[in-house]
Formats: C-alpha cells, structure tokens, sequence
C-alpha cells in the first residue's frame, strides 16, 4: 500500500485499513503480475488517498518491493527483470511490448554515477538485444548524464 500523505486523521487511516481488508477479502486488488497499469485505487469519499498492490513473496531472502510512489514502475520493472524479459511500459498496450534478450556478463560491480559530466559503469554489464541491435546496456542510463 502507498499513501499520497500521512492520514490527517485517525478516522482516514482506519477507513484505508477497512478498504485494504475488504479488498484483500474479496480477491480485488491488481497484482505485480498484472502489467504497468499501476495499483487498485484507494479512495477517501471522491479524493483519491494512494493505492495497494499484491505481488509474489521470494522463495528466500527478503521481498523488495517497498517506497514505491509509482506501482506502474514496479510492475514494468518486474516484466523486464523476470523471465517475461519483455519491456511494457506503463501507456502502452500489452500487444507492444518488446521482448528483449538479457545475459549477465561479469562478476557483480557497481555503476559510479557520481559525476555531473561523465557515468563509469562496471561489471556486470547486461548484453541487450532490442531490434535487431546488440550492445552493452543498462536501461535507463544515458551516457554523459547521471542516467539513475
């Protein structure tokens, strides 16, 4: 669940308590699976107060999906980062997602984004194939920007 704010009143935090309960209860609430089209919509009267998602628990280790404003960005994250290797951004149909092809490449280093001129970028590098086209990438960084 994500709040726009913090409850301005004790009555507005039960009430979206009660609405996450009925949900739950009723099998009513979009799942991380589901695609970019963001979480089910918890209301206040007609003022929209955050939204709530379901997702897989991990088999082991800890479950990260936590302080996210924007459910439709865990959501097209999951579809890229899982065996769906697909990129579906939240806008676009289901029908236009591209699938892309994602290898490791090296042992596991960092990205140094600490330059306003100039990004470094370690191992792993991810070998992307995206039209046609293969080369060495990270999604969403742009080299000669701070990318992240």
């Amino acid at each position: 669940m994500v709040l726009k704010e913090r409850p301005a009143y004790p009555l507005l935090g039960a009430s979206a308590a009660s609405r996450i309960h009925r949900l739950i209860a009723a099998k009513n609430i979009r799942q991380l699976e589901d695609g970019p089209v963001g979480g089910t919509q918890l209301h206040f009267g007609d003022d929209v107060i955050g939204q709530a998602m379901d997702g897989p628990l991990p088999e082991e280790g800890i479950w990260n999906l936590a302080r996210i404003a924007d459910l439709s960005l865990a959501q097209a994250a999951y579809q890229l980062a899982t065996s769906r290797s697909r990129i579906w951004l939240p806008g676009m149909s289901e029908k236009d997602a591209v699938n892309v092809s994602i290898k490791t490449l090296g042992p596991g280093r960092h990205v140094d984004t600490n330059s306003e001129r100039n990004c470094h970028v370690s191992y792993p590098l991810k070998q992307c194939q995206f039209s046609g086209t293969t080369g060495d990438c990270w999604p969403g960084l742009n080299a000669g920007t701070r990318g992240l």
